[in-house]
This record gives C-alpha cells, sequence and structure tokens, in this order.
C-alpha cells in the first residue's frame, strides 16, 4: 500500500485563519478609509482558493476510505531519552517546630508582654502570672505526695514480711506444717522458738541479804527433778518488795545458767549463794527454770506458700529463712502505688516550677500563631494551651504515599512543593525527611494502602500553617532509555509486545499471533518494559533503537509518526 502524502497541520485551520486574515484587513481598511491595493486582493484570493481545493481534497480522501472500510493508523519510532516517574499530592502545611504554651499554668495572668502575629526570640517574655493559686496546689499535692509514700513503704514492708526467719538461735518446740502452694493468712501460728542454751532462775531472798548478793557472783543451782546440781551465776539483783505470808520482805535475785542440755522450761530448781563471810544464803522458796528468750512465730503478711522449713523441735541459726510465701495482688498494688506516685511527683514538680517562675518564657524562636489569653484571666492548668508558637521558617507536609508508588520513593528524594498567593503560585523545594515503611489502610480488607511520609522544606515566607499545597516527587529518573510511546504496547499471553512492520522485522523474535489480530503489515515482537510516565514506556530489550512500531491510539506527539492506510 502506497504512502499517502503527510497531511500540513494547518489543513482544519486554515479557514479560520484566512478568516482571522480577512478581519484583520478589514479593520486596516476601516480605520485608514482606504481601498486595498491589487497586490493584497490577489494575495486574499489565493489564500481562499488554496483552502478551498485543501479542504475539499481532504474531505472527499477522508469519505472514499470510510466507504471502502480502510482504517487510518499511526504508528512511532523507538527513540532514546529520558524517563522520569514523579508522585503527585497533596497536603496542609504545618510548622516544624511549635510550642503550646499555658496549658499548665495556674494563677492569674498580670501582664501580657506579646500579640498574636509578632514575632520572639528563645527567652523572650510572654507574659506574668500571680502563684497564689499554684502555691495553693503545691501544698495539697505535697500532702498527697506523703500518703502515697506512707502507702508505698507499708507495701514493700508486706512484701519483705512474705519471708519469715528465725529471729535468733534457737530450738523450735511448736510448729505448723504448711505445704507449697497452700494459702497462709496473715496471723498464722508457725511456730514457738526458743533460745534454751542458757535457763534462768528467779528466786527470792530476805532484804537481810540484800548488801551480801551482787551481780556475777557465783551460784550453785539445784534440779531436784534430775538431780542435778549446776554451776551458774548472779545476772542481776532486783530491788522489789514481795512480801510473804509470813511476813517476810523479799528482793529478787535472776540466775543464769549454761544448759547441758538435760534441763526445760518449768522445771523446779533452787540455788544458794556463798556470802564473803562463808555462810551460805539460802532463797525463801524454790523456782522454776525458764528459757533464756522464746518467741511465738506467726505470718505477718497474707500469701501463698512457695517453701516452708518449719519443723518441730530443730535448730536453727538466727536469720534462717522458716517460710517464704508469695503475692500477686500485692506486686500488682505497689506496681500502681508506685505509677500514681511518679505521676504525683511529676505534679508537684509542675506545680513547684510554677510557683517559681512568675513569667512564662519562650521556648523556641517564632510567631505567635495563637493568642486567646489576655491580663486579668485565671488559668486553671486545664491542659489547654492559650498561646501557640511556631518557627516558621521550616514547615513539613505529612501525606500519604500510595502503595503502588513506596518502592520508587526514599528518604532524602527531592519534592517541588507549590501553593496559591494573589501574585500566582509560589514554588519551594523541599525533601522527604521521615518514611514509614509500615502500611496504613483507610478502610477495611481489601482496601488500598498507603505509607505516610513526611516531607520537609525551608519556608522564605508566605507559607502559613494550615494552608494548602501540592506537591511533585521526582521518583525515579532513567536517562538515555530506548523508549516508545506507551499506546504501543500490548499486552498478549506471551507478556508484553508491539507491532513492528513485517518487512522489517526479520532481526527480531515474532510471536505467533493470528493474523486477523495484527494491524495489516505488522508481526507482534515480544519486548521487556521498565519504567512509564504519562505518555511513555522504558524498553529494556526486544527492539533496537529506530524500529517503526503500531501505535492503537491517534498520533502520540515527539514520537515522529505517520498515518498510513
Amino acid at each position: 500500500m502506497s504512502q499517502e502524502p503527510a497531511i500540513p497541520e494547518t489543513t482544519e485551520t486554515a479557514p479560520d485563519k484566512a478568516q482571522i486574515t480577512r478581519n484583520k484587513y478589514a479593520a486596516y481598511e476601516k480605520q485608514h478609509k482606504k481601498g486595498l491595493s491589487n497586490r493584497v486582493k490577489a494575495a486574499i484570493a489565493i489564500v481562499l482558493l488554496t483552502a478551498f481545493i485543501f479542504g475539499g481534497w481532504y474531505l472527499v480522501n477522508h469519505l472514499l476510505k470510510e466507504a471502502s472500510g480502510e482504517k487510518e493508523i499511526s504508528t512511532g519510532f523507538v527513540m532514546r531519552g529520558t524517563l522520569g516517574a514523579n508522585i503527585t499530592g497533596w497536603g496542609t502545611a504545618a510548622p516544624k517546630e511549635k510550642a503550646d504554651i499555658g496549658g499548665k499554668v495556674i494563677g492569674t495572668v498580670t501582664e501580657l508582654y506579646v500579640q498574636a502575629g509578632g514575632v520572639v526570640q528563645k527567652g523572650d517574655m510572654l507574659f506574668a502570672v500571680d502563684p497564689e493559686d499554684a502555691r495553693t496546689k503545691l501544698t495539697a499535692a505535697v500532702k498527697t505526695q506523703n500518703q502515697i509514700l506512707e502507702r508505698v513503704r507499708l507495701l514493700n514492708q508486706d512484701l519483705e514480711n512474705l519471708n519469715t526467719y528465725a529471729p535468733f538461735n534457737g530450738h523450735l518446740v511448736e510448729a505448723t506444717t504448711l505445704k507449697p502452694g497452700e494459702y497462709v493468712a496473715a496471723g498464722t501460728a508457725l511456730g514457738r522458738l526458743v533460745d534454751d542454751s542458757v535457763m534462768k532462775l528467779a528466786l527470792y531472798f530476805s532484804y537481810g541479804y540484800l548488801n551480801e548478793i551482787r551481780a556475777e557472783m557465783p551460784v550453785t543451782v539445784s534440779v531436784p527433778g534430775s538431780m542435778t546440781s549446776l554451776p551458774g551465776w548472779v545476772e542481776s539483783v532486783e530491788k522489789i518488795r514481795k512480801v510473804n505470808a509470813d511476813g517476810t520482805v523479799c528482793f529478787r535475785v535472776n540466775i543464769e545458767m549454761n544448759n547441758p542440755g538435760t534441763l526445760s522450761e518449768n522445771m523446779a530448781a533452787t540455788a544458794y549463794l556463798i556470802a564473803d563471810s562463808g555462810e551460805r544464803l539460802l532463797p525463801y522458796d524454790t523456782g522454776s527454770l525458764k528459757y533464756l528468750q522464746e518467741a511465738t512465730l506467726a505470718a505477718k503478711t497474707s500469701g501463698e506458700c512457695l517453701t516452708s522449713a518449719i519443723n518441730q523441735y530443730y535448730d536453727y541459726a538466727a536469720d534462717t529463712l522458716l517460710l517464704s510465701c508469695s503475692s500477686n495482688s500485692l506486686v500488682k498494688e505497689l506496681e500502681e502505688e508506685n505509677r500514681t506516685l511518679t505521676e504525683q511527683n511529676k505534679l508537684v514538680s509542675e506545680y513547684y516550677e510554677q510557683v517559681q517562675q512568675t513569667v512564662q518564657l519562650s521556648p523556641i524562636n517564632g510567631m505567635i500563631t495563637g493568642l486567646v489569653v489576655e491580663a486579668g484571666d485565671k488559668l486553671t492548668g486545664s491542659g489547654t494551651a492559650v498561646m501557640t508558637i511556631a518557627d516558621l521558617s521550616q514547615m513539613t507536609i505529612e501525606t500519604n504515599i500510595d502503595e503502588v508508588d513506596i518502592s520508587k520513593v526514599s528518604v532524602g528524594m527531592p519534592v517541588s512543593v507549590s501553593f496559591d498567593q494573589t501574585e500566582g503560585p509560589v514554588y519551594l523545594e523541599g525533601k522527604i525527611s521521615t518514611l514509614s515503611y509500615v502500611a496504613s489502610s483507610s478502610g477495611g480488607k481489601g482496601s488500598a494502602a498507603y505509607f505516610p511520609a513526611t516531607i520537609t522544606l525551608h519556608n522564605p515566607g508566605g507559607l502559613m500553617p494550615g494552608m494548602g499545597v501540592s506537591y511533585t516527587i521526582s521518583a525515579v529518573t532513567h536517562q538515555d532509555c530506548l523508549m516508545v510511546a506507551s499506546s504501543a504496547i500490548i499486552n498478549t499471553e506471551f507478556g508484553p509486545a508491539v507491532f513492528v512492520r513485517a518487512e522489517t522485522a526479520a532481526q527480531y523474535t515474532v510471536l505467533e499471533i493470528p493474523s486477523d489480530s495484527l494491524p495489516k503489515g505488522f508481526v507482534a515482537v515480544p519486548v521487556s518494559i521498565g519504567l512509564s510516565d504519562a505518555n511513555n514506556t522504558e524498553i529494556l530489550e526486544g527492539i533496537s533503537e529506530g524500529t517503526e512500531v503500531y501505535l492503537e491510539q491517534s498520533l502520540t506527539p515527539g514520537m515522529n509518526g505517520v498515518i498510513i492506510k
């Protein structure tokens, strides 16, 4: 089929241009009220005649093609160029750094030093407050803090008391059997521990012997039940007054002796002493032996038994662990009280700072972008800020990257940002400063996923918090790559392919596709594709530069295609 001559771009617009030209000269003629020269009239006639002839030829040619069933197609050529994948979107500008002031301040504002829209530096005075209200709250907070501390102390003590230790070296004469896992209530008797290494004996002597008996004097103790006599000593003399039935007045002598292992509590015993004069001093009556010390052991805190070493008649050294228990409820209660204490400590610190700092200072450089307070207002520390300072030199845009684009984006990529002003759009340059690789979803199952990202840019002025902006991320750029118009790419069961003129396809692999599925005079050649933009697609392999390909749609600008039969 022969190739038709290229149709000039001015074919359809020629009549309009001629009309414009005609109107132009008509206006000129009216203004100057002069007739046109013969040369101008001849030129206009030629233009009109040419447009009429060409338009008629195009109309007839088009009607003939429609009548014959022929369809116009377009082609393009594989060429080298640069491809870029851009990601566009919109968002809202916000300052990278801002400070909310006064949310926790308590007191009456006595003076305001700034106004909305004003610029402040870090450390500048903002407003003054009378701290009397804060001082009252500080006193109450400290009282609550002390109460919590006492509860924490008692809970720690209860936890320590879950373990029971031997208070001294001793012999367990009574014992309670406990098993692991058994609940032990506070106050449960565990046993009776006695120190029987030394026995005590209290005897009463007549006051006539008061000056004859003194501490550390040797004593001979007689125990009739065991038919033994043992050496002992005077531990102390107590000048009490005991009146007996016969009227004898006595004082008490406390005697101690080492236990050879045969003595026990309540055994009857007596003793005598030898005075300096050699006289034997006898007590008014007999007494009974007592242990040097003893303790009734009991659980001080309720809990679950973990281990028990309590055995009757066993000997224990001081500080030996007898019983170990646990209590999850106590642990949880202590954890909760400690959390409460932590919060209360923070509150006390805040009130203390407010009492000390009666003038609020700016923590950053910036502009007063929000102000809802004036002198005389009473601040209650409700948490609502009464002033906002924003550093507008650096702005951020929070956005979301679609799941299909996340592989093209990384931190540090350049971003073009624009926003509208009265004078026209303003363009700024920024970059991606943060990017989350954990997807979020705006809906339920099956909804599209997106990845949160932050764009940071320098603000020379004009961009204010809350203003809407549009942005373009230059995600990927391939330079000097082979590419074709995207309309040349077709999808087959074998993968991507393009239609190539049959007479130029000898060097390529040709797919076996039914002829009725092929444009007339073309064959299908498989290709590997890469990056795509709005118009073109990268060719990685399959065809070479300069190859003519079939285009599905109308002629694509810039691809040097021609229209053929």
